[in-house]
């Protein structure tokens, strides 16, 4: 960011429009230009999709969504009936962790539906989440993808923007399970007591950043979240 120094003085607020390998990058955990803070902490960081998001984030919301959606504890191994049996798996099935304020609550298909149980990028690209404030998905690497020069990064974060959602929070690397749990926990309070998208993660981020256990407090865990989208409080949640 240091060649960014002089633009950037006296500048609180930074639109992000990242392009490329550049959406790998957790840019609150970048330092400052000029100072030794973090880049997180010196100003808020505001991450679109494309610079086209403004106009969008512009236009009024419509009728939101006013309940949640949670789906956590998936079935690993379960195929349909008439399926051949997988081979066992080595890794264990999750635990459901319980989100305060989170009253429906979903799995994901179970061994009738004829679904692999996989969401891709194409099978969300096709919903229709017009309405929806937030997605979050706090599983490995959601915020990856393909990523092509003056394109971003074709995955889950730019379909989730084509679904009509006007904000996503997604990982960019693989999240330690326990760590994860207490940081959504932690922001998912921060959202229902009315606290802005984009507050609530710098402020869950500092919070681990203190955490008593030394090991939260490194970049691997409070950096890995990042905000694409709508920055501002959810109505009414």
């Amino acid at each position: 960011m240091a060649p960014l120094a002089p633009a950037m003085a006296g500048v609180q607020t930074l639109f992000v429009s990242p392009d490329g390998e550049l959406n790998r990058i957790p840019f609150a955990a970048l330092p400052a230009p000029g100072n030794r803070t973090l880049l997180g902490q010196a100003m808020q960081l505001r991450l679109l999709t494309t610079s086209r998001g403004l106009l969008d984030l512009a236009q009024p919301t419509g009728k939101a969504q006013r309940s949640a959606l949670v789906v956590a504890n998936p079935a690993f191994g379960q195929l349909p009936r008439n399926a051949a049996a997988p081979a066992a798996s080595p890794w264990p099935a999750p635990t459901a962790i319980p989100l305060p304020g989170m009253a429906s609550s979903s799995a994901l298909p179970g061994e009738d539906s004829g679904d692999d149980g996989y969401l891709t990028a194409l099978e969300v690209a096709q919903l229709n989440w017009k309405g929806t404030e937030l997605v979050v998905i706090s599983a490995c690497e959601s915020g990856t993808g393909e990523t092509r020069a003056g394109e971003g990064v074709y995955g889950i974060r730019r379909a989730i923007a084509v679904a009509g959602a006007r904000s996503s929070l997604l990982s960019l690397w693989k999240v330690n399970d326990e760590a994860t749990a207490a940081f959504m926990e932690t922001y998912y309070r921060r959202l229902k007591a009315g606290e802005g998208r984009a507050a609530a993660l710098g402020a869950t981020q500092e919070n681990i950043r203190s955490h008593p256990n030394p090991t939260w407090r490194h970049p691997y865990v409070w950096a890995a979240f990042q905000l694409s989208g709508d920055w501002g409080p959810i109505q009414g949640l």
